[in-house]
């Protein structure tokens, strides 16, 4: 029987993180039928992957001496604003979904007419729109996918972290 590493940050994004992605990634970008159904199952997945990414930034931000995941990601936003806000925005919706599951949520397709038809050329993906307390709509799926990049280039040293002061 193997291990699985998810006692420090690397092995926690690489075994955990990691296939959530892939397997949201693989269902996100499918070109199965649009519907409820579809919708439904990349739900699920980005959930899962919200919720592991959220969990990456809390485990993180120990290493780096931070008391509050808050801290930390403002750190991440003053080196890497668009990457630090799309972490924050993971929070935002991994933490409503854990705890309040009140903010606003809509679901749908890009690609599609206001009538539901097809437009020419377009990439017909899943979207899921939040709204933070705040009021600003946001975009879950990019946000979850940019959190995810900023995660990988850090660990492939392409992403630095300031340690708390």
């Amino acid at each position: 029987m193997g291990n699985v590493n998810i006692d420090d940050v690397r092995g926690y994004f690489m075994e955990l993180v990691t296939p959530n992605f892939d397997e949201f990634y693989r269902d996100y970008q499918s070109q199965a039928s649009a519907g409820r159904e579809h919708l439904v199952m990349v739900y699920r997945r980005l959930v899962n992957l919200a919720l592991t990414l959220n969990h990456q930034t809390d485990k993180t931000k120990s290493k780096f001496g931070y008391d509050s995941p808050v801290s930390f990601i403002k750190a991440i936003q003053d080196k890497y604003p668009e990457e630090g806000e799309a972490i924050d925005r993971v929070r935002c919706f991994a933490n409503n979904i854990k705890h309040e599951a009140k903010l606003d949520q809509t679901a749908g397709y890009n690609g599609l007419s206001p009538e539901g038809e097809p437009i020419a050329g377009a990439e017909l993906l899943p979207e899921w729109k939040a709204v933070k307390k705040s009021g600003e709509t946001f975009e879950v799926c990019s946000s979850v996918i940019m959190a995810y990049v900023f995660w990988g280039k850090y660990f492939a040293s392409e992403r630095s972290i300031e340690q708390a002061t």
